[in-house]
């Protein structure tokens, strides 16, 4: 038999002896499409990282019927062994704070092994050169010094942010067959050994070089690093959680993940101060990550049950069989090229068929490319900040972990304090006020509106402010207000993922959340690439001139954002529409026209 055959979409067995595809449903408009089969999956129940599961049926909003199933299956648990996402809540607090508790130290503790390298190999010649004993030592605070640790920083970000880009998908499918505990045990995991190896190159210097430690970053990405571990995390809260609940528990993580990241800062510089050791932080980040292994262990139950592990077995089993056939008519090269086809899961960002549109895929890939600015200004930020402060200022570490302190603080008090205020205020009020004049709620599908596109373009030029006084200014006081100022710009990355899951449905908000990840796996690589690079070509010359580089960054996606257009959305068909979109063939399915017009913009 042919393999275009197999792949045909009718009722019976493959020769794999296995059911290829399932009875058809009878649909109704009340209802969202909800099949079983070799490749007709709900997104909520599919892999968040990178690998997207194709369906050979559209599936248009209404309610999730298999999450909710798996929801009803944790209500026949013991109330003790019920999987929650309070569970994961308070020791996913700690684990952050792991990771923030590390932020200034690592930095602090790069300089001062490569100062250490670089004067060793000059006292090769000069036995009367004396070694700095620390990174708050004058001697390495020079260009030279700061050009090579910044680019040595670059080197461990890029290995772990690549092979970390690689692994996630794996990881995060491999959740899907056997449990979410495993593979963020994993995770955890890779974290701790890499934290083990740098206590141990940075105690015995004189026995491996600062070199040794790309094999921590090589460890760490292997394991999927921390996006990964957040990722899984998240799908550990869409597990057990309703539907209808999901978005105040992922707030809850959101939330936890901030203020771990804004506190570990003010302990580190307290457990420097005490002990007057820089690697202490590390002891206690590693000692942090053993307990939160121990607690996956023998404490978190299982969120995904049994029967749904066993499902995505079987139908991985299938799908290998699928492809073991294919592999006879195609070149091996092909195959080797399909399985690391990771851009597959940025197809949920140009949609086709009933409801999609021009203006849809254009917001889509704008909103994406926007959220991805954010995510890599995000990330080199705080690093290349300590290294400037360090060196322009000459803040020792204890300065700059409660600099770091404050700026997370500030931030987390925006994300939680300020843009929930705004919000009430700017978008619902005004709702309010339109199902006064309309006698109706306007839908929760109404895309992005023109008060999500102002708190977006404000953020993004508040930051880009702080950042300019940031170049310009030759005081530390001022540099401080500029960053308190300049933290209000965090309110744009949250909107913006907001926006992004409001243009498609609640069906495809899986996918969705694949492609943002690998697109900021992407950005893990690229960004540090470009800052780190621009500061350690211009650290003797022009040091702020890497600042003048953030804030084109950030011109690029006010700009980006101009082109965003309001009240564009997927529709939500009928169930008559649904049916006969199912029953004719793909290619005579017409594309919705222009996306219609709010009512709330037809009265003005």
């Amino acid at each position: 038999m042919p393999i275009k055959d197999l792949e045909e979409h009718h009722f019976g067995t493959n020769i794999c002896g296995l059911p290829l595809t399932a009875n058809p449903q009878k649909l109704d408009s009340s209802k969202s499409v909800c099949t079983s089969g070799l490749e007709i999956y709900d997104s909520e129940i599919a892999p968040l990282l990178g690998e997207v599961r194709t369906s050979t049926i559209p599936s248009y909003g209404g309610s999730d019927c298999r999450g909710q199933e798996s929801h009803d299956d944790h209500e026949r648990i013991n109330c003790f062994k019920k999987p929650s996402p309070f569970w994961l809540l308070p020791p996913f607090f700690i684990f952050s704070l792991s990771s923030g508790v590390t932020i200034v130290p690592h930095v602090n503790l790069f300089v001062s092994l490569v100062c250490r390298s670089h004067f060793f190999q000059k006292s090769a010649g000069n036995p009367n050169i004396a070694f700095p004993g620390t990174y708050d030592n004058h001697m390495c605070q020079t260009p030279e010094i700061q050009s090579i640790a910044i680019k040595f920083s670059l080197l461990m970000s890029m290995t772990a942010g690549m092979f970390g880009a690689l692994m996630s998908p794996k990881l995060g499918a491999w959740s899907d067959r056997h449990g979410r505990r495993k593979p963020l045990i994993i995770n955890c995991l890779g974290a701790a050994i890499a934290e083990v190896l740098i206590i141990i190159i940075a105690t015995y210097p004189m026995y491996f070089d600062y070199r040794w430690l790309v094999i921590s970053a090589f460890i760490e990405g292997i394991t999927g690093s921390f996006n990964t571990g957040f990722a899984i995390t998240r799908a550990y809260a869409t597990d057990c959680t309703a539907p209808t609940k999901r978005a105040v528990a992922l707030g809850y993580f959101h939330a936890s993940l901030f203020s771990g990241i804004a506190l570990g800062p003010l302990l580190a510089a307290f457990l420097v101060r005490q002990t007057q050791i820089i690697i202490s932080a590390s002891y206690a980040a590693a000692g942090i990550r053993a307990a939160y292994i121990l607690f996956l262990l023998f404490a978190v139950p299982e969120s995904l049950v049994e029967e749904r592990q066993m499902e995505a077995r079987e139908q991985h089993l299938l799908r290998a069989k699928l492809a073991e056939l294919k592999n006879e008519e195609s070149c091996w090269w092909k195959d080797v090229l399909k399985k690391i086809d990771f851009l597959n899961s940025l197809r949920v960002l140009y949609p086709k068929g009933p409801g999609s549109s021009d203006a849809l895929r254009t917001n889509l890939i704008l909103l994406s490319a926007i959220d991805t600015i954010l995510y890599g200004v995000t990330l080199c930020v705080i690093t290349l900040t300590i290294y400037y402060l360090g060196y322009r200022f000459q803040w020792n570490t204890f300065d700059l972990s409660i600099f770091t302190f404050l700026i997370n603080v500030c931030r987390v008090s925006a994300l939680i304090l300020i843009l929930p205020t705004l919000n009430y205020f700017i978008h619902t009020r005004y709702s309010n006020h339109q199902r006064k004049l309309i006698g109706q709620s306007s839908q929760s599908d109404s895309g992005c509106t023109t008060s999500d596109l102002w708190i977006i373009r404000c953020s993004i030029l508040i930051e880009a402010i702080g950042f300019a006084v940031y170049a310009i200014t030759k005081n530390g006081s001022l540099f401080v207000a500029a960053g308190v100022i300049g933290s209000l710009g965090g309110m744009a990355a949250p909107t913006v993922q907001s926006v992004l899951t409001r243009h498609v449905h609640s069906d495809q908000v899986g996918k969705l959340l694949g492609s943002s990840g690998l697109l900021h796996g992407v950005a893990k690589i690229l960004f540090p690439l470009l800052l780190n690079l621009a500061y350690a070509e211009t650290v003797g010359k022009l040091p702020q001139a890497v600042f003048f580089v953030l804030i084109c960054c950030n011109g690029t996606a006010l700009l980006l954002s101009l082109k965003i257009k309001t009240n564009v959305h997927v529709p939500i068909l009928s169930g008559a529409t649904i049916e006969c979109s199912m029953l004719l063939p793909r290619s005579i399915i017409p594309e919705a026209n222009t996306p219609r017009r709010s009512r709330s913009s037809t009265l003005l």
